[in-house]
């Protein structure tokens, strides 16, 4: 909502890296836009566990 971008690598989610292009075409916000949800993956990431992921991932 502030604009501000949150990006990871997609190699650190081998599900979407494999996914065809459809796949990952078919998502949606959720948890009131902290969220994504790849339904047809079963796939859900949230900023929280971006942000997470990424500082353990710095430390190591």
């Amino acid at each position: 909502m502030d604009g501000r971008v949150i990006s990871a690598p997609i190699h650190w989610y081998p599900d979407l890296q494999t996914a065809t292009l459809r796949q990952v075409g078919n998502y949606s916000f959720i948890c009131r836009g902290t969220g994504i949800e790849w339904p047809d993956l079963d796939c859900h990431l949230s900023i929280e566990s971006m942000l997470a992921y990424s500082e353990e991932r710095q430390v190591a």
